[in-house]
């Protein structure tokens, strides 16, 4: 077996490159981290560095990670899965808290306008019952004037008619 550093290094770079083939083909977090570990233990291995006993046990400490990051990889899945429902259900609730904020706006939009509106109308109601009690007013006035000159004119007729009669009845009166 040749043992020159440049054949070392290119079997370690063949072993990373095929671990890496082998991590781009998976997906799963889990078998990622196993085919690193098995990677790099094998690179060590072929590397002729070890002995056969730390071989074996570098062998079965790779394998014992591979399977506690095998079940790591499954509880981050997990993990992932449960984050994703809520990050899905975070979102329903976003775009249903939009919608309210955004029929919320249109609410008080409307509100706004009908406050406006409603500020116009009293307005011009209150011009309009202003205007018809002016002309109530004058109307009550010229109908009091009229009402007035007519008294006026009843009260000299009739002071007239009196002052007549008195008249009369202080001539007959007398007279006899």
């Amino acid at each position: 077996m040749n043992k020159s550093p440049f054949n070392e290094a290119a079997k370690f770079a063949r072993a990373l490159g095929a671990a890496f083939a082998e991590i781009f083909l998976q997906s799963s977090p889990a078998s990622l981290s196993g085919m690193i570990g098995r990677a790099v233990a094998e690179a060590f291995i072929d590397i002729g560095v070890l002995s056969k006993k730390e071989q074996e046990d570098i062998r079965t400490r790779a394998e014992l990670a591979s399977q506690h990051l095998t079940e790591a990889g499954n509880i981050l899945d997990e993990l992932h899965g449960e984050i994703t429902v809520r990050k899905q259900e975070l979102d329903s609730l976003l775009e249903a808290i939009k919608a309210k904020q955004s029929e919320a706006n249109q609410w008080a939009q409307l509100a706004s306008v009908n406050e406006d509106l409603a500020s116009v109308l009293t307005e011009e109601i209150e011009r309009r019952v202003r205007e018809q009690i002016r002309n109530e007013l004058d109307r009550n006035r010229k109908m009091k004037r009229v009402l007035s000159i007519v008294v006026w004119v009843i009260t000299l007729i009739l002071g007239g008619i009196i002052g007549v009669l008195v008249q009369e009845l202080w001539r007959s009166g007398l007279s006899h």
